[in-house]
């Protein structure tokens, strides 16, 4: 398998979403016209000039360590307060850049951010879960969220379960397409965890540090969703995986689609 080769260590460190640059175009427009919209996490957005992608990043580590410790000490779900959960919600929804506006808009009915009674309590019980390990449990509850979907479900469950060291990888279109695209219906996560440590045994590393090489890898020459080989690609480590996997991908699809 081609993407087995690729060096993990170095696409890891080349991950746009953890460095220390100035926050990413996406993760500025996630923030400013979504998640921080409508005087939400208002410190945030006053330093935004200033932030880094790690900035963000060790923000919500650490306001998720300080709810953990709520947590931990009173054993229940009301040991965290609402406006904590809600807090994190909207750092990690914008965090994950334009594409986690879902709760924000209104295409149809209420905003679900806005109507929190409705969702909050799958939130609680997703954020609870994750810091006690229940992976599937957890997952569960925070796709229960509406507008939330298995992509930025599993950065919030990505998130929460380092609040306890617990390990849960991201599972996004771009790992879906990389992995599995010669499945139409795409695999589960629990399929794609093994996958990961699969590729993560041999290299003696662990399974997030594969996923954000995996994405790192695949943000450098693909488009989101499609192994057709970007125009001008700013790094070309590692080619000759990129341009095989292009190939098994023209492979795999219908006429119509090449």
């Amino acid at each position: 398998m081609c993407v087995s080769e690729i060096n993990f260590k170095y696409w890891s460190d080349k991950n746009p979403f953890y460095n220390g640059a100035v926050l990413t175009p996406t993760i500025r427009v996630g923030l400013v016209y979504f998640a921080g919209a409508n005087g939400r996490l208002p410190d945030i957005i006053e330093g935004l000039d200033t932030l880094t992608n790690a900035d963000l990043v060790d923000t919500i580590k650490k306001e998720i360590a300080s709810a953990a410790g709520q947590y931990r000490e009173h054993r229940r779900k009301e040991g965290i307060e609402p406006k904590a959960y809600l807090r994190i919600f909207d750092l990690i929804q914008g965090w994950g850049g334009r594409t986690g506006r879902g709760p924000y808009v209104r295409p149809a009915g209420n905003v679900a951010r806005d109507q929190s009674s409705e969702w909050l309590a799958h939130y609680k019980d997703g954020a609870t879960q994750a810091l006690d390990g229940t992976r599937e449990a957890a997952l569960t509850s925070l796709k229960s969220i509406p507008q939330v979907g298995e992509s930025f479900a599993t950065k919030h469950l990505y998130f929460w379960g380092l609040g306890r060291g617990h390990h849960f990888p991201i599972y996004d279109t771009r790992m879906k397409t990389l992995l599995f695209f010669d499945e139409p219906q795409g695999a589960s996560y629990e399929r794609y965890l093994k996958k990961l440590a699969d590729l993560a045994a041999p290299k003696s590393t662990d399974t997030v540090t594969v996923e954000k090489a995996l994405f790192a890898f695949s943000s450098n020459y693909f488009p989101n969703g499609t192994l057709v080989l970007n125009e001008g690609c700013a790094d070309n480590t590692d080619l000759a995986y990129a341009e095989a996997l292009a190939r098994a991908y023209r492979k795999r699809q219908p006429v119509a689609q090449r």
